[in-house]
C-alpha cells in the first residue's frame, strides 16, 4: 500500500446531503478515503439510505479496492440516526430499566438487521460510559445506569445482538465519559481521577467488552491530568491510547476518535492537529463527521509527520492491516477492485434463536420493550384522569447539546400530542421558564381538573421544576413524565404521579397516550 491507501483507510470522513457532493467524491478520488459516517441529515427514507450506501461503496471500493466502513451512530433512543418512518429502538438507560440484559440483546440485533439491510456496517453503539454524575450534560439516559455491573452486562448484550446481524459495534467512549458536568461538543471537559480510582468504576465496561472481543472502541475528548502529563485529552494521549488501552488493557481491536470537529478538539487544538496527534497516539481511525475540507490538510500533516520520524510508519502499516482485517471479517474478502460489497458473504453471522425474516414479529418486540421501559417512579393515591379540563404542559423537544440530530425527531410538542389523542388542553412552555412565565402557566392552569407535566432536561434547566413545585402547591392532581433524564424527577416532591419515559420521541409519546388511556 501507498501512503496515501494507508492514510486515507485511517480516515472516516462526512458529507452534508441526501446524494454523494462533487467536493466529497473528489476528496475520496484524490486522498482514497476508506470510510464514511452518516448522520441524519444523510438520510430521508429506506429507498433513498440504499441507494447512497450502494453509491458510496462502488465511489470507495472503485478508488481505493477496498469496501468502506459506512458508520451511523445509532445508538436508540435521543440519539437514533434513521429516520422515524423506521424501527428505532429505545435508549440504553431506557432498556437498562426492563431489567432484562436479553432486550439489548433483541434490540441490538434488530438495529443489525436494520442497518444491514441498508448497507451500513458500522454502528457506534454502545456506550460504555458509566452515568455515575447526574449533571452529565451529555451522557444521562445514553447510559445504561449508575453501575459497572449493569452498564457492563447490558452493553455486551447489545454487541452480541450486533454481532449476530453482522455488524461491527463500537464502545464509546474511553476511558469514561460519565463522571463530567461539560459537553466534549462545546467544550473540553476534565476528570481528575487516578488510574487506580479508574479501574475500580469507568475501566470496568471497558475491560469487559474486551475480554469479549469488542471489534472497535472510541475515544473520549477529555482531559485525565492524573494519567496524561500532557495537556491533551484521552483522543490525543499516546499514554492513554496505546500505553494504557492497547498495552495494559490488551485491547487488539480498532481504536477510534469520537468527531475531530467536536470543540473539545477543533477549539483547543486545532481538526486538523487533533487527527495528526491522535495517529501519532495510536488511534486506528480519525474521524472528520462534516467537513471534508478538512482532509487535504489532515494528510499533508500525516506525511510530514511520517517523514520526520514523529509517526511510525511500520506502526501506521499495522493499523491499516487491522482495519482491513475488519472488513474482510464483516464484508468479506475482496477478491478484486470491482468486487461488489452488496453480495459479499457473512460469514460471521450467528442468528442464534432470533431468525432474520420474522421482522414483524421483532419489530412488535421492540415496542413491548418500550413499553416496558416507560417506569412508574412513584404512584400518587388517586387515579389519572382525562377530560375536558385536563392540561397537559410541556417544552418542545430541544437540541441542548450536540449529540442529538440536527432537526428533532418530533415535531409537535408533548403537550399538544396527548391533547390531540386525549382531548383537553394543551400549554407549550419554554426550555427554562421564567417568574413570568411560571405565573402565567400558574393563571392558565388555575380552572384544570388534572395536570400532566412532560419535562426535557429539568435537572439542569430548572425553571421546569420551579413550574412543577408551584403547580404541586396549588394542584392536587399531577403526574409528571421526564423525557429524557429521569434525573429530572428527583428533586419533586408530593403526592404526584411519576414516570421516567427516558425520551422525547414520537414512539414513546405514543406509548405515554396508550398508558394513560
Amino acid at each position: 500500500m501507498t501512503i496515501d491507501e494507508i492514510i486515507g483507510q485511517k480516515l472516516v470522513i462526512g458529507f452534508w446531503g441526501q446524494e454523494i457532493p462533487d467536493e466529497f467524491r473528489d476528496i475520496v478520488k484524490k486522498y482514497k478515503i476508506g470510510n464514511v459516517i452518516l448522520f441524519r441529515e444523510n438520510l430521508k427514507d429506506e429507498a433513498q439510505i440504499k441507494e447512497l450506501c450502494r453509491d458510496i461503496q462502488e465511489l470507495v471500493t472503485g478508488e481505493t479496492g477496498i469496501p468502506a466502513f459506512i458508520m451511523i451512530d445509532q445508538e436508540g433512543g435521543m440519539v437514533s440516526r434513521l429516520p422515524v418512518s423506521m424501527v428505532n429502538i429505545p435508549g440504553a438507560m431506557a432498556i437498562a430499566g426492563t431489567g432484562d440484559p436479553q432486550n439489548a440483546n433483541i434490540s441490538g440485533y434488530y438495529t443489525g438487521l436494520q442497518l444491514r439491510e441498508l448497507g451500513c456496517n458500522f454502528d457506534l453503539a454502545p456506550v460504555l460510559d458509566i452515568n455515575s454524575n447526574p449533571s452529565n450534560p451529555i451522557i444521562g439516559c445514553r447510559s445504561y445506569g449508575e453501575t459497572p455491573e449493569v452498564v457492563s452486562s447490558f452493553s455486551m448484550e447489545m454487541v452480541r445482538g450486533l454481532e449476530k446481524a453482522g455488524v461491527a459495534a463500537c464502545g464509546k467512549h474511553f476511558p469514561g465519559h460519565g463522571d463530567v458536568s461539560k459537553d466534549s461538543h462545546v467544550t473540553l471537559p476534565l476528570v481528575d481521577k487516578t488510574l487506580d480510582e479508574l479501574e475500580k468504576m469507568e475501566l470496568v465496561p471497558f475491560a469487559n467488552a474486551i475480554n469479549n472481543g469488542i471489534p472497535a472502541i472510541m475515544t473520549a475528548h477529555i482531559l485525565f491530568p492524573k494519567i496524561e502529563k500532557e495537556k491533551v485529552p484521552a483522543t490525543m494521549s499516546r499514554t492513554i491510547l496505546t500505553g494504557l488501552l492497547r498495552e495494559k488493557m490488551g485491547f487488539e481491536g480498532m481504536i477510534l476518535t469520537d468527531c475531530l470537529e467536536m470543540q473539545a478538539i477543533q477549539k483547543f487544538y486545532g481538526t486538523e492537529n487533533g487527527a495528526v496527534a491522535a495517529l501519532k497516539a495510536g488511534a486506528d481511525i480519525a474521524m472528520i463527521s462534516h467537513t471534508p475540507a478538512f482532509v487535504p490538510k489532515v494528510v499533508a500533516m500525516v506525511k510530514e509527520a511520517v517523514e520526520a520520524g514523529d509517526i511510525d510508519l511500520a506502526e501506521m502499516k499495522k493499523s491499516a492491516n487491522r482495519i482491513i482485517a475488519y472488513k474482510e471479517k464483516y464484508l468479506g474478502k475482496n477478491d478484486s477492485r470491482n468486487m461488489d460489497v452488496r453480495n459479499a458473504d457473512i460469514t460471521n453471522v450467528d442468528t442464534g434463536n432470533i431468525v432474520p425474516n420474522e421482522k414483524l414479529s421483532l419489530q412488535s418486540k421492540i415496542e413491548e420493550i418500550r413499553h416496558q421501559s416507560l417506569k412508574l417512579i412513584s404512584k400518587a393515591d388517586y387515579p389519572i384522569m382525562i377530560d375536558e379540563k385536563t392540561l397537559f404542559i410541556s417544552p418542545n423537544a430541544f437540541n441542548g447539546w450536540r449529540v442529538g440530530n440536527e432537526k428533532e425527531d418530533i415535531s409537535e410538542a408533548f403537550c399538544e400530542i396527548l391533547k390531540e389523542r386525549l382531548g383537553g388542553r394543551s400549554l407549550l412552555i419554554s426550555e427554562n421558564p421564567d417568574e413570568a412565565e411560571i405565573e402565567e402557566a400558574l393563571r392558565i392552569s388555575r380552572e384544570s381538573s388534572f395536570i400532566i407535566v412532560g419535562t426535557y432536561n429539568a435537572h439542569v434547566f430548572k425553571g421546569q421544576l420551579k413550574l412543577i413545585d408551584r403547580l404541586i402547591s396549588k394542584h392536587s392532581k399531577i403526574a409528571v413524565f421526564a423525557l429524557r433524564d429521569p434525573y429530572d424527577l428527583d428533586e419533586l416532591q408530593g403526592n404526584i404521579w411519576k414516570y421516567a419515559a427516558y425520551e422525547y420521541t414520537m414512539p414513546m409519546v405514543e406509548c405515554i397516550a396508550k398508558i394513560i388511556s
